[in-house]
Order: structure tokens, then C-alpha cells, then sequence
């Protein structure tokens, strides 16, 4: 029997539009994302606070959100997960991603205590670290395999230290090669500061020494997803770090029509000019092996605004339709149920070079098609 869709929204807030208060920005991002969803009813709630919110006021205020009607609905309880991150360029963010699932989302945590290392050094501590790490993962992933669970992908977050990898590795030694987990480590302003806060607040879990213990949440989600919301619960899961993780680092391949396609794809603002500006790349290129696919919905298809905005002020086609029936516009349609906001902004700049924002019914129909029947507009 095939999953139902997974239902998704998105919202975030900073403290300091807040006036410092964590707990409010926590209510605004909830708001926003309640209106992205478009439904009452969550299973989860998945938090990415920045290093420096105070993460036990934002703990605390997800649990009272997610607490009698306040998520679960008709009275019940929602789960929730939370982990601090070294976020680029937003020092006081608060971002929440709400998951309606066709099943209720089965959480596990667990910890282990980190052994002595063996010989002292680097590397020795490395290794015991992760060790400690690997066995809490592989806790968690027992406890889920015997509730019954099964998932379609996972959530999880784990203490500093210990390698993303170890998390991966146990689901997948319990789930079967191909598991699908979205997630990291909590950052740190030093291994024993600053940790995180994870599932409901009698587990809320912070400043423990990470060379003492090793601990993990992960969550179990079923629910199938499209290709568009698998992107978005990874980039919300696994958000831009001030170091990049390795498989967010573009790999350019010297054909400056190909790298192009890869620099809107990572948002690589100073590749995008170069592939346009250095090497002679047409703004009105179209990428024939792609569905004659053009830089312009290229960056309208990830809400890439900036460089929208640099292509039409540059002479880019507003109304081209790729082989697939889709324009600019279109794309941005696509993203409406995950972020209104970045979405209206895109399409009043459409708007602004003379684009039709207005759908016509055949249009609508491809949309339809493309969400499942989701988006209907």
C-alpha cells in the first residue's frame, strides 16, 4: 500500500525582530509555518536554532506548542526535535519544519557514554567518540525496528564530536542499504558548551560534556514524497552551515554551460556571474538535454531571487516555456507550499519584467499533476 503524501510547512523568525525574545520567535516561526501547511494537524515539529539562542526558552516553547491541541490536534501530542547550528549569515534564527505524515512519527533517543581513550591523542578520542556515537544510533534504530515502524526516511540530530556518519551507518545497518536520513550534529562553541536540545522538554538535553557521552535523536517519517519536498525537508534538516558539509560543496566540471546549471543549483553567487560574465555563458541559454530548460527557471525553480532578478535585468526570456509546458512563473508556483513568502517576492519581481502571474487552466493542470494534486491554483 502506498504511503500517503507527506504534508509539509516551513517558517522561521529571528530573536531579534523579536525584541530578543526566543520564545516569541518561536510562536512566529510556528505561525508561518502553520499558515505554509495549511491544516491544523502536525506530527512533527523539526527545529534548527542558531548558536547563541538561548535553545531551552526555544525548547520549552516548542513543547507547550506541540503540547495538547497545540500540534497534534483533536487534543493529542505532537514530537518534536531541536538542534542547535552554526548557521551562516543569521546569528539569531529560529526555523521550523512541520511534518503531517500518514502515520504517527515514531521517535527514538539514546546515549552512551564515551570510554576512556586509549593512548590519549587526536585520533584515539576521535574514535571513542565515534564509537560511543555509533552505539547510541544503533540504540535508537533497535528501539525503532521493534515498535514497527516503517519509515520512509528519517530525521535525526546527535551531539557534537561524534561523526554524521555513525547515525547513518546504524539506520542503515537496522533498515537496509538506501536508507534515507536527513540530518547532523549539534554545533558547539566548544565540545562542552552549547549543546543542544532534543524531543519533548523532560529530554531536553544541553551543555553536557560531549567528550563524557554521545547521544541521538532520530525520528521515523512515513509519507511519500515528491522530488520538490524531499529537497526541501533536507535543505531545512541539513541547513547552511558557516563550514559547508561535503556533498553541499559544488563540483564544477569546466564546461561553463554545465557549471552554470550547478552554481544555481548550490546558490554559488560568484560562480553564477563568472559562467555569465567570464565565459560568455548566453542568458538565454537552453540547456536541450534538459527540456530546453533556461538559466532564468533554472533559478526560479529554487528561488534563487537574486539571480533571477540579474538575468531579467540582463534580458532573459520571462515568458519561455521549457519542453515540459513550465515557465518561470510556474516554477514558482511549485513553491508555494513551502515558503509564501520568498515565493511572493519572486513572483512580484516576475511580475515587474512583464511576466503573466495569472494561470491558465491547461497550466494549472500541469501544476496539479506535478504536486499530486496538491497545488491546484
Amino acid at each position: 500500500q502506498t504511503a500517503a503524501p507527506l504534508k509539509l510547512g516551513t517558517g522561521r523568525a529571528g530573536v531579534g525582530e523579536c525584541g530578543g525574545d526566543a520564545a516569541a520567535a518561536v510562536e512566529r516561526a510556528m505561525e508561518r509555518a502553520m499558515t505554509a501547511l495549511g491544516q491544523p494537524d502536525f506530527q512533527l515539529a523539526h527545529a534548527t536554532v542558531s548558536l547563541g539562542v538561548d535553545a531551552g526558552a526555544v525548547g520549552a516553547a516548542l513543547a507547550e506548542a506541540c503540547s495538547g491541541g497545540g500540534g497534534g490536534g483533536s487534543g493529542g501530542e505532537s514530537q518534536f526535535m531541536l538542534r542547535t547550528v552554526a548557521k551562516k549569515d543569521t546569528p539569531d534564527q529560529v526555523e521550523i519544519l512541520l511534518l503531517a505524515a500518514s502515520d504517527a512519527v515514531q521517535v527514538a533517543v539514546a546515549t552512551h557514554a564515551v570510554d576512556e581513550a586509549v593512548g590519549g591523542g587526536a585520533l584515539s578520542m576521535q574514535d571513542e567518540l565515534d564509537s560511543a556515537l555509533s552505539l547510541a544510533a544503533t540504540r535508537a534504530a533497535e528501539s525503532l525496528v521493534s515498535s514497527g515502524v516503517q519509515p520512509t526516511f528519517f530525521l535525526f540530530g546527535h551531539s557534537p564530536g561524534g561523526s554524521t556518519e555513525m547515525v547513518r551507518e546504524a539506520l542503515a545497518g537496522q533498515f537496509g542499504e538506501g536508507t534515507i536520513a536527513y540530518g547532523g550534529n549539534a554545533a558547539a562553541q566548544a565540545i562542552d558548551c552549547k549543546l543542544w536540545a532534543v524531543l519533548g522538554g523532560s529530554q531536553l538535553e544541553k551543555n553536557a560534556p560531549a567528550q563524557e557521552q554521545q547521544s541521538v535523536v532520530v525520528a521515523a517519517i512515513a509519507g511519500s514524497m515528491s522530488f520538490m519536498t524531499s529537497a526541501v525537508v533536507k535543505n531545512w534538516a541539513q541547513p547552511a552551515f558557516a563550514e559547508p558539509l561535503a556533498f553541499m560543496v559544488p563540483k564544477y566540471v569546466g564546461n561553463a554551460e554545465l557549471d552554470l546549471l550547478t552554481a544555481i543549483k548550490y546558490d554559488d553567487w560568484n560562480k553564477f556571474k563568472s559562467c555569465l560574465e567570464d565565459d560568455g555563458v548566453a542568458v538565454n541559454h537552453k540547456w536541450t538535454d534538459k527540456q530546453n530548460q533556461m538559466p532564468l527557471l533554472a533559478a526560479c525553480a529554487r528561488c534563487r531571487t537574486q539571480m533571477a532578478r540579474y538575468l531579467l535585468e540582463r534580458g532573459a526570456n520571462v515568458e519561455h516555456r521549457n519542453d515540459g509546458g513550465f515557465t518561470a512563473i510556474m516554477y514558482t508556483r511549485l513553491l508555494e507550499e513551502f515558503d509564501n513568502e520568498m515565493v511572493q517576492e519572486q513572483l512580484g519581481l516576475l511580475s515587474e519584467f512583464g511576466a503573466r502571474v495569472e494561470l491558465n487552466d491547461e497550466e494549472k493542470a500541469l501544476i496539479a499533476k506535478a504536486t499530486s494534486g496538491r497545488l491546484n491554483k
